[in-house]
This record gives C-alpha cells, structure tokens and sequence, in this order.
C-alpha cells in the first residue's frame, strides 16, 4: 500500500526534534499552552477532552457521532510502555458518565494529569502516527482517477519542509472528511475535501492554506450564523502553516 512507501522515506518521518517542535506547535492551536485543559470536560460538550490534541473519551455505554481516540491513545501509550492509572480497564472506558461525577472524582483527575502531563511528546507521535496513516486511508477512498492524482498531491506537499505539519495538523484540526458521520450542512470539510479542491496548477504550501481557509469559509457560509465566531481563529490557525 501507499503507506508503506512513504514510511520506507525516512527523511519524510518526523525526528525527535520535529517531534518537539510538533508538540509546542499543537500544544498552542489546541491548548493556548495551558495544562489546565490537559484533562478538561466542556460544559457544552457531553464528553471529555484530554491531552495536547483534546482526544474525546465518551461517558460509559454512550456513543457520538465523532471519532473517540483518547481509548486508541491509551492504547498506544500503554504500548510504549507508558504506566497508566491502575483504574483503567483493558477496554479503555471512561468511569464517569456525567459532568458532574467527573468533576468530583478529584483523585482520578489528578492521576489522569499526570500521565498527560508526562506524555506529551508520545501523545504528538500518537498524532503523527494517525496521520500517516489518514494520507493512506484517503487515497483507498478515492476512485481509480482520483487515486494518483492524490497521491501526488501529499508528495508535493510533503517536499515543503512546512508540509507535513500543514497536513497533520489539519487533519487533527478538522478531520480526514472520510466520516460522512461528521459532515456538516451535508458536506465534508476536511484534509480529503482540501486535497480534492486543490488545483493541479498550483501545488504548494500557500495554496494549501489558501483553499483550506476557502472551504471552512464555505462552511461557515453554511452554517447561517451558527459558527461565524470561530472563524477568525480557524483562518489564523491555518495561516500559521506558513511559518517554519
């Protein structure tokens, strides 16, 4: 598969350096820096966001319509070998199942923080990884066509030493827009959406950016008021790819 390729390209794969730099880069977009959201649940959200990339941990015996990978970050960490709180099932299930029970359960909280706090470099790996592994599961979606043509597109971008976080980042940020569960207004908005709308006239970073702030325009064009307030930040947030 296509993935095995790109892997076999070292240089392409991010070094304990980029890794770093990754991290303090999500750790602004998703958390201002600050590690009181390491372990947060919203008020107006009906599940928990943890870590450096928010990673959604639903109430026990509920389901949403969103992917919810804190379980597969667990997972990952316990497979390098990360120790995890000991009231962590094998099946990775949140305890609490509201706001309320969560808020009271100081301790697990505590416990919970500290392995965020102590992870944050493999929670960015963890990130990293997904996103490998996204560039593969989009061009498998696309028809014969569509398929080189995407291919090449990742390629050309990832030649651009801004490229790679541009793609990873946006993926964690909006989705792969492989989910028609997560679509909005009956569209997708996310890293396939942006890919397919690039113009082949034009393959670089700046046209990246360009067409990813088109679409989520577009989205919130759609959205008749509802999200006009984030899009100030999410136009900002992707503007910043074009720095090193």
């Amino acid at each position: 598969m296509w993935i095995n390729i790109l892997l076999s390209f070292q240089s392409l794969f991010p070094t304990d350096e980029k890794i770093s730099s990754f991290e303090k880069k999500i750790s602004k977009n998703e958390l201002s820096f600050s590690k009181y959201h390491l372990v947060y649940w919203n008020p107006h959200e009906p599940f928990l966001s943890l870590g450096i990339g928010h990673f959604i941990w639903f109430p026990k015996g509920q389901t949403f319509p969103f992917e919810e990978a804190f379980p597969n970050l667990l997972r990952f960490l316990k497979a390098q070998n990360c120790q995890l709180p000991s009231w962590i099932d094998d099946n990775f299930t949140c305890p609490w199942q509201t706001r309320t029970e969560f808020e009271k359960d100081h301790q697990k909280q505590i416990e919970l923080k500290k392995l965020l706090e102590s992870s944050t470099a493999l929670q960015t790996r963890f990130i990293v990884k997904n996103s490998f592994e996204v560039f593969d599961k989009i061009i498998s979606s696309c028809d014969e066509a569509s398929k080189k043509t995407i291919e090449e597109r990742i390629k050309k971008l990832l030649e651009d030493p801004r490229g790679l976080f541009a793609l990873i980042d946006y993926n964690h940020f909006k989705g792969s827009g492989l989910c028609e569960k997560e679509f909005k207004y009956g569209k997708g908005f996310g890293l396939k959406q942006v890919l397919l709308s690039l113009s082949d006239d034009s393959i670089n970073l700046d046209s990246f950016v360009k067409t990813a702030q088109d679409i989520l325009k577009e989205r919130v064009r759609l959205s008749r008021g509802q999200e006009d307030k984030w899009l100030s930040g999410w136009l900002k947030r992707i503007d910043r790819y074009r720095q090193i």
